[in-house]
C-alpha cells in the first residue's frame, strides 16, 4: 500500500445573487446550466428526473480530458449540494455549494478543492490561485446575474 500526502488547493468565494435561493438553487443542475453557462454542454446525464439529484451522474469532456461528476449531496431544502468532479489520472474536485438568503437575493457560497493525482493534476493544482478562482466565479456570477434579469444567455 502507498499511502501519498496529497498535493492539494481549495479556495471559497461568495457571489452576490439577484434572486432568492428557491428561484437560483433549481438553476445550478447540469441540465439547467445550459440555459445560462457559457460553453456549458454536459455529454450526458444520468439521472431519474433528468435534473440535479442525489447521485446524479453526468460528463464532460474538454482540454482536461473526460470528467466524471457525481452529486454528492442534494438537498433543497437547504438550498446544499456537494459534488465530485473526477479526471482519471489528473484530479478530483470536491465542490461545495449553499445559498443564503440576503436582502438583495443571495450569497452563493462555493468552495472548490482541487487534489491532484498525477502529474497533469499537480499542474491543475498549482494554476488554480486565488486569482484565478476569483475570475472564474465572478464569471459565472455575471453569467447567472445576467440569465435572472433578463431570462438568457449572455452573448446571445
Amino acid at each position: 500500500m502507498k499511502i501519498t500526502k496529497p498535493k492539494r488547493v481549495g479556495h471559497t468565494y461568495i457571489q452576490k445573487i439577484k434572486a432568492i435561493p428557491s428561484i437560483v438553487f433549481p438553476l445550478l443542475c447540469p441540465n439547467r446550466e445550459v440555459d445560462w453557462v457559457n460553453g456549458w454542454l454536459p455529454d450526458e446525464i444520468i439521472s431519474n428526473s433528468g435534473l440535479a439529484e442525489l447521485d446524479c451522474i453526468f460528463t464532460t469532456t474538454n482540454d482536461e480530458g473526460k470528467a466524471f461528476w457525481i452529486i454528492t449531496k442534494y438537498e433543497p431544502e437547504e438550498f446544499r449540494m456537494e459534488i465530485v468532479k473526477i479526471v482519471p489520472e489528473s484530479f478530483v474536485t470536491n465542490i461545495r455549494i449553499k445559498l443564503n438568503e440576503n436582502e438583495n437575493g443571495s450569497d452563493l457560497i462555493v468552495t472548490y478543492q482541487i487534489t491532484s493525482l498525477g502529474k497533469k493534476g499537480d499542474k491543475k493544482v498549482k494554476g488554480f490561485t486565488e486569482k484565478h478562482y476569483k475570475d472564474f466565479m465572478e464569471a459565472w456570477e455575471r453569467e447567472l446575474n445576467f440569465f435572472l434579469i433578463t431570462g438568457h444567455k449572455k452573448g446571445e
